[in-house]
């Protein structure tokens, strides 16, 4: 059974099954899924689908669920920017796991206010989420990979700078501060230009203690990190194994956790690469 639909340039799915209307956006979920099941003509896979609730709380073994456009977890409302990532991952086909689990880190950390700073720091610098539900940042050191205000704090690969959290200052308004500090490139990279080493840690939320107001929330205060590895490239992808290594997973792109991916065309189908580079023949490969 064939059934009729669009996709507008935005990406925006438009079809008519069972003779109900539906309008799925490029950030639904099970966009991916979805886009198939039309293809194959399977009317009630494709109903069961566009269900964004049903198919969160199925993926998610019930420990998630959506209502009204807000994400929660176990009960409790998770943050917007939480929200998104979650979409983004399931988008992109990117495993669930690492959500969940960094969920019930962020659900350790003891202040509701280095949570919500800590929304605010992701969101502005999207910066990756690692399998073990932790988080990435970068670090600059000084050659002998100590910490530059010190020059104490062993910052090599392996090893885990720790300091009673009462210690970090958890005030935003301090913007130099007592503190480990690790942060986003637009932070680091300027950082006593290249006298140094930038490293790559991960950050447990439950460790996240406060983000400074100065610097456009590009650095943040934490009591503990890992220095997984020596700063190579920026990191792009949306997730990374417990030790710094990128995952690649099936879906339109690894590249950017927010990226729309190609342009769609307006007759069905979804493409990505012209293979002789006439987009009139009809000799386009589908993503």
């Amino acid at each position: 059974m064939s059934i009729s639909f669009i996709v507008t340039q935005s990406g925006t799915i438009n079809a008519v099954v069972k003779g109900k209307a539906y309008s799925v956006a490029i950030d639904h979920p099970s966009y991916n899924d979805i886009k198939q099941a039309l293809l194959d003509g399977d009317e009630d896979k494709f109903t069961v689908l566009t269900d964004i609730p049903q198919s969160v709380e199925d993926f998610a073994l019930g420990n998630v669920e959506i209502k009204n456009g807000v994400v929660n977890y176990k009960g409790q409302e998770v943050h917007n920017t939480i929200t998104k990532r979650i979409l983004a991952m399931m988008r992109m086909s990117f495993p669930f796991e690492p959500m969940l689990r960094f969920l019930e880190n962020m659900m350790d950390n003891p202040s509701k206010r280095a949570v919500d700073e800590l929304y605010s720091f992701l969101d502005n610098r999207h910066l990756p989420i690692t399998e073990d539900g932790c988080f990435l940042a970068y670090k600059s050191v000084n050659s002998d990979f100590k910490d530059w205000w010190t020059k104490s704090i062993d910052n090599s690969v392996g090893s885990t700078p720790e300091m009673p959290r009462n210690q970090v200052d958890d005030d935003r308004e301090s913007h130099c501060s007592d503190g480990l500090h690790v942060g986003a490139m637009e932070y680091v990279g300027g950082y006593y230009g290249d006298q140094g080493h930038t490293v790559i840690v991960k950050v447990n939320p439950k460790d996240a203690v406060s983000v400074p107001n100065d610097e456009n929330f590009t650095k943040m205060r934490v009591c503990k990190y890992e220095v997984i590895s020596i700063y190579e490239g920026d990191l792009t992808k949306v997730l990374y194994t417990e030790d710094g290594t990128p995952v690649t997973v099936g879906g339109r792109s690894d590249d950017n956790p927010f990226d729309e991916g190609p342009s769609p065309w307006s007759d069905g189908k979804w493409y990505d690469d012209d293979e002789d580079g006439n987009d009139e023949d009809g000799s386009w490969s589908w993503n």
